[in-house]
């Protein structure tokens, strides 16, 4: 049906794709797998017409095509429903689904004759919702199930769904699972990518494994393959050696075979990748390594003995926004990482302990309830650092003095009603000695390095004096050596007793930091590493393949 032949894509320097070979056939699921960076959603553009290959060709009922963009690829039958949700929120239900051809009665819209089509594929999806409310009104899960009926609304030829579960909750997957296999007995051509392997090899008839941009598993039956093999495809060097000894989770729950532990060949996982895990951390003081006149290397620290001491953070039972009754605890002097793919649930916790949105169950924070809003949260001890330091964690155009003081004077009022421009400024020169701002006081944060700005965001918390800090992505497009003076200073913060929340794509920096890893998928805790566990192998098995807490 759609024949793709030596698909290859550059970025600048960066080649996406290369010389990838694919072909989707009537009444099947073809599958397409692949870490973060492997490619899939560049060959998924280009198979929707969003964007056009650098070398190689297409073929469309088995004639030569070239899309001049995604309207002609849908007008040929090629319908996508995209990762990153274009659902309209301003516009109604009924103006989403039909946002190019609605239905018509002369010059006039048919409000009827949208009814008569939107609703019986609406209901086979499960989405009960009005066809007059606004679409922005929906939660994630309905907005996603709504992208997909405009594409089904469209009766295409080939369907391209990229992560169409990521936000759906179990029940809604398997409406969509009945949906596809509806669609395939008709004769459409699926293309299916996700990150859910178990799904995966659930739902299709083929699927492709890419890796750095290349196919290293070229449309295999998935009859011939397991989880194993795929995750061994996915990860290539840094696969596991063995068996996973075990079934992924599925939702949360652990499926046959299970041992509710991420393995290898029988063994705990951690086990096998013992060696390429984290090693010692005998540091006695790593901020003060900070500040020895050369980056530190990986941040090594002792562990503190907590008996005695209450949790900082206890979450029991949370569910709700992208939720589903996750609990753990948080200990003073402790770092506990959060992991997952885009839309699991983890940065969701981190939101809710920040303020920033509301879950139902039952989450303390120093022994009082969780903050209710982000300015409560300032005032409970609570730092949280954003990965999106210039949108919502620094005032550009300030200087790094004001960036500094913006937590302790404006959000807890410490200093009195008036701006005491010295006392600020000469707490700016301490922090910045502290933490090796390369830049003074007087300077404009715009004119910093990026690792010196993320290094002011992380200022402004410490002039406040947090117990317990929440970061995300904290080095995220910073360099090598600004990394590894962040380390130290969040191994330090640890060692001084501060509870550490870390989210972060990074996973080698998770390795380094934490004391154990919650993974998540779909809103559920599916693997619970320890130290000795961790690798960046086993949190990829563990995030990709979702094992049971």
């Amino acid at each position: 049906m759609l024949r793709a032949t030596g698909l290859t894509r550059r970025y600048g320097g960066v080649t996406a794709l290369s010389e990838v070979d694919i072909s989707l056939t009537r009444g099947e699921v073809h599958a397409v797998v692949g870490e973060n960076g492997a490619g899939k959603s560049t060959l998924v553009k280009i198979l929707s017409g969003v964007v056009r290959p650098d070398a190689g060709a297409l073929s469309l009922g088995g004639a030569p095509v070239t899309f001049s963009g995604a309207g002609e690829a849908v007008g040929r039958g090629v319908a996508l429903v995209a990762q990153e949700l274009a659902v309209f929120p301003d516009l109604t239900v009924a103006e989403n689904l039909f946002p190019l051809s609605p239905p018509r009665r002369g010059l006039l819209l048919s409000r009827r004759r949208m009814a008569a089509q939107a609703e019986p594929v609406l209901a086979e999806l499960g989405l009960d919702v009005q066809l007059g409310a606004r679409a922005g009104s929906l939660s994630l899960a309905d907005q996603q199930l709504l992208e997909i009926g405009r594409a089904l609304l469209r009766n295409p030829a080939v369907l391209i769904l990229d992560e169409p579960t990521s936000a759906l909750p179990r029940e809604a997957v398997e409406r969509l699972m009945a949906v596809l296999r509806r669609l395939v007995s008709r004769g459409v051509a699926v293309l299916y990518v996700s990150h859910f392997i178990e799904e995966v090899l659930r739902i299709a008839s083929r699927i492709t494994v890419l890796r750095d941009g290349r196919v290293v598993l070229a449309g295999v039956d998935v009859k011939s393959v397991d989880l194993d093999g795929v995750v061994a495809a996915m990860l290539g060097d840094r696969a596991p050696a063995a068996g996973l000894g075990g079934r992924a989770s599925a939702g949360g729950e652990s499926l046959p075979g299970s041992s509710g532990r991420a393995s290898v060949g029988g063994e705990p996982l951690g086990e096998e990748l013992r060696q390429t895990g984290p090693g010692g951390r005998a540091s006695a003081d790593p901020l003060a390594s900070s500040l020895s006149g050369r980056p530190p290397a990986a941040p090594d620290r002792p562990s503190i003995s907590r008996e005695g001491l209450p949790p900082a953070v206890v979450v029991e039972g949370l569910r709700g926004a992208d939720l589903v009754d996750v609990s753990f605890s948080v200990a003073p002097g402790e770092i506990v990482g959060f992991a997952g793919l885009q839309g699991s649930g983890h940065l969701a916790v981190l939101s809710v302990l920040s303020g920033r949105a509301s879950a139902a169950g039952w989450v303390s924070v120093n022994g009082a309830p969780a903050p209710r809003s982000p300015r409560a949260a300032v005032r409970a001890g609570i730092a949280f650092v954003p990965s999106d330091r210039k949108r919502y964690g620094l005032m550009l155009d300030k200087p790094v003095w004001q960036n500094t003081s913006t937590v302790g004077w404006l959000a807890l009022g410490r200093g009195g009603r008036w701006l005491h421009r010295r006392t600020h400024v000469e707490a700016a020169l301490s922090l910045a000695t502290r933490l090796r701002i390369r830049g003074g006081p007087h300077d404009l944060v715009s004119g910093l390095s990026g690792g010196n700005q993320q290094k002011v965001v992380v200022a402004k918390w410490l002039e406040a004096a947090p117990e317990i800090l929440i970061l995300d992505d904290p080095t995220r497009g910073v360099d090598i050596g600004a990394r590894a003076e962040m380390h130290a200073v969040i191994a330090a913060l640890a060692a001084g007793g501060k509870a550490v929340l870390l989210a972060s794509t990074d996973l080698a920096e998770l390795c380094e930091l934490c004391d154990r890893v919650l993974v998540f998928q779909r809103g559920h805790v599916v693997a619970r590493l320890t130290r000795a566990e961790l690798s960046e192998r086993a949190l990829s098995v563990a995030m990709n393949a979702g094992f049971t807490a």
